[in-house]
């Protein structure tokens, strides 16, 4: 399915915001869940098993939910990305995971699919499934037959992928580890960082000093954090080595960009901006890096690198000798990449399918008179749109969900009352594909 990028980050904002509204119950703990108690118990629980088997095969996750009705105050697209993204369906770093929510009273079925799984469950095939295959037996009142016939054809869909599986479920997999670190995960940055000072004093000057001693640091650390994960079974001492290294390189970039500069007044705030701009981008990965061992530092590394890109561009733009042309020659650049993209596109869709589309058409007429209107003043100006700006982006240097809770852990794990093969979400996110429809 095709989209803008525009579309793509709208849906994600909203996807976001309506799934911290709406509320869903805590996570199943199979793979096949009937709360209407229209499915039969035995071929129910024969089919958990067959998509638990699947996941060990593959790690591709497919998740049934069958209930009597939607709950009041949302829709079924609401909901279903909300529950999805909640109980986390598919592997964390893969999102392979597709589900299929039946609300009997309601006649309302919804697919919804992670992003690694879109290639091989298009919107399409979600429709072909539904009506061919789930919608006529539900007709007929057969729901155990819809419900294991759509869920297989979604298991025949997912193998077009290329996953492979571990022989284990995330829930028969040993659990992440939980709780505080090991108290001497803190001792390798200390002990790199004396390494690296013992390198740095034969230098003869203080770059010298920084470019060893720097590098050094960073080797030791790295090495001493790769060695302590297998060591201690815990993983998170890589997150902590490579968090200090990415703070660390924050400060020395932002150190380094316009060192040995004289630069005054307005040029020299904009290098201050760039400073702090490229110190924010590096370290926000950093924080996001300490968010394996506390989550709250995710909000602020994924804060820390919007806000740097924003000074970043607010630092070129006020550094430049003449801000007025850069900013006019870099936009008047994008309106034309722009404008030659949109019709490149409006040729190849007449090319193919022997009509011209309507929105192709308006990003060619919308982009064009932006780029004349753009050209016009640039013109007026003196300024050439297609010369190397003088002086533009330049610096100096020196020397990267009602009353129900749910958890939103990767690493929840089944009840012990359950019986089968229990299903535990691998922290997947909905691509926001799928499929929504009534029998």
């Amino acid at each position: 399915m095709r989209r803008s990028i525009g579309g793509v980050v709208l849906w994600l904002v909203g996807a976001a915001s309506a799934a911290a509204a709406v509320a869903v119950p805590p996570r199943p703990e199979r793979y096949a869940t009937d709360l209407a108690g229209v499915v039969d118990a035995t071929r129910l629980a024969a089919l958990n098993e067959r998509l638990a088997q699947f996941e060990r095969e593959t790690s591709n996750q497919v998740l049934v939910y069958v209930d009597r009705r939607l709950p009041p105050g949302t829709t079924l697209e609401e909901w279903s990305t909300a529950a999805f993204n909640r109980w986390g369906v598919g592997q964390k770093g893969k999102d392979n995971g597709v589900a299929l929510f039946v609300f009997v009273d309601d006649r309302k079925v919804r697919f919804e699919v992670g992003y690694g799984l879109e290639g091989a469950i298009p919107d399409v095939r979600t429709v072909r499934i539904r009506e061919e295959y789930l919608a006529p037996r539900f007709r007929a009142g057969d729901f155990t037959g819809g419900i294991e016939q759509a869920a297989d054809q979604l298991v025949k869909a997912a193998r077009g992928e290329p996953y492979q599986g571990t022989g284990k479920t995330v829930a028969e997999g040993p659990p992440p580890p939980t709780g505080p670190p090991a108290w001497w995960f803190w001792l390798i940055p200390l002990v790199a960082g004396a390494i690296g000072w013992r390198v740095a004093r034969g230098a003869e000057d203080s770059t010298a000093k920084l470019v060893r001693g720097g590098g050094t640091f960073v080797f030791a650390t790295g090495f001493l954090s790769m060695v302590a994960a297998p060591v201690s079974g815990d993983t998170r001492a890589l997150a902590v080595g490579f968090a200090v290294i990415l703070i660390g390189l924050a400060v020395a970039v932002a150190w380094m960009i316009g060192r040995n500069t004289a630069h005054t007044g307005r040029r020299r705030i904009g290098l201050a901006f760039l400073q702090a701009g490229a110190g924010l981008i590096i370290g926000g990965f950093g924080l996001l890096c300490l968010a394996a061992l506390w989550i709250s530092f995710a909000g602020w590394g994924g804060r820390a690198m919007f806000y740097g890109v924003l000074v970043l561009i607010l630092g070129g733009f006020v550094h430049a000798k003449e801000p007025l042309r850069t900013l006019t020659l870099f936009f008047g650049r994008l309106g034309f990449f722009v404008l030659a993209i949109s019709v490149i596109a409006l040729v190849l869709i007449r090319v193919f399918t022997g009509s011209f589309s309507q929105a192709a058409i308006d990003w060619v007429v919308v982009s064009g008179l932006l780029w004349l209107m753009i050209w016009l003043f640039a013109r007026s100006r003196g300024y050439a749109l297609y010369e190397a700006p003088q002086g533009g982006w330049s610096y100096s240097g020196g020397g990267r969900s009602s009353g129900w809770s749910s958890s939103g852990s990767s690493s929840w794990s089944s009840s012990s009352r359950s019986s089968g093969s229990s299903f535990s979400g691998g922290g997947g996110r909905s691509g926001g594909g799928g499929s929504s429809g009534s029998w």
